[in-house]
């Protein structure tokens, strides 16, 4: 089966610079002490991974657009909303660079918080069915929130919050096995903000944290021709935050539906759905819970995500 998805480095001067770039700037803005607002993590992560590390664009690289929504506590007044669209397109023919773009939306409230970031990535071959990506990200996030309007007589609610913040990322991921009918594996590692810059607003100071460190892996295992399994595991942390993980476990019959969980370490529980219309549609469901000391006012309260992707080719 002809992979298309990343080759041996050729030589070709557009990919040696394209390398060599990412991995300049990466390396310089690993040193910095850069804040950056905490990020989150959700429960379809083994289907589009795209959102937390770019590199992952290398694993299919023919070309993705998705979209996904999450709406946490349903029924609560002011519970977060998240949206998130992405999409990216290989930019050379052999498909070892892509280009693409993440946005989000989140709303908590009266806080309102926009992002729109592009990337471009680069694909190596280190072994026969192993390869390397390495990708950086830049974009700006706006931060907006309505104090005032929740009391306009309350002296602490009169300052309303418009900012601006640029930012950069940088993600890694090993990957092989890509073949169609082939177990496959990734593994990576992403800050997908490392550096920030303020602009067009007061100081963030005060509302941005430390760095947030991702580590994603997952693993599909053919178990005979009728069904597979696919772990994944989502590891997230800062400085200001506690660790924070999610495994999930989902098993596909003939490639077309999967039915799966994922846990997540803050007690909190997740039935998966995945229904692979054809061999380009995707659609995916989550309902997630909270157990123990998650349950707010001793009550379950449901977290629901949907999404929907499309792969533009195949590999041959």
């Amino acid at each position: 089966m002809k992979n298309i998805t990343a080759r041996v480095l050729g030589p070709a001067k557009i990919e040696v610079l394209v390398l060599h770039t990412i991995l300049a700037v990466g390396l310089s803005l690993s040193a910095f002490t850069a804040r950056a607002q905490q990020s989150f993590t959700y429960t379809q992560h083994a289907n589009n991974l795209l959102p937390i590390n770019t590199a992952y664009s290398l694993v299919h690289a023919e070309g993705e657009i998705g979209f996904l929504a999450r709406k946490q506590w349903v029924g609560i007044k002011g519970a977060p909303t998240t949206f998130i669209a992405n999409g990216y397109l290989p930019i050379t023919n052999d498909s070892t660079i892509t280009a693409g773009t993440n946005i989000f939306y989140d709303q908590v409230g009266k806080e309102k918080l926009s992002q729109i970031d592009a990337f471009i990535a680069k694909g190596v071959r280190i072994s026969e069915k192993d390869f390397l990506a390495v990708s950086i990200s830049f974009g700006v996030r706006r931060y907006v929130t309505d104090y005032a309007s929740l009391d306009q007589n309350d002296p602490n609610l009169r300052s309303d919050i418009r900012e601006n913040v640029g930012n950069i990322g940088m993600s890694v991921m090993a990957y092989g096995n890509v073949g169609k009918t082939e177990n496959k594996y990734y593994a990576g590692v992403s800050i997908p903000r490392v550096g920030r810059m303020a602009f067009g607003g007061a100081s963030t100071e005060n509302r941005y944290f430390k760095k947030q460190y991702y580590i994603a892996g997952g693993y599909t295992q053919k178990i005979n021709e009728s069904f597979s399994a696919q772990p994944a595991v989502l590891v997230s942390f800062s400085g200001n935050s506690p660790l924070q993980a999610n495994f999930s476990g989902t098993l596909y019959v003939q490639d077309k539906f999967g039915v799966g969980f994922n846990y997540r370490t803050d007690n909190e529980l997740a039935a998966l759905l995945n229904f692979n219309i054809n061999t380009r549609v995707r659609a995916v469901y989550s309902y997630q819970f909270g157990f123990g000391a998650t349950k707010l006012g001793g009550i379950t309260v449901a977290t629901h995500e949907i999404g929907f992707s499309y792969r533009f080719a195949l590999a041959e």
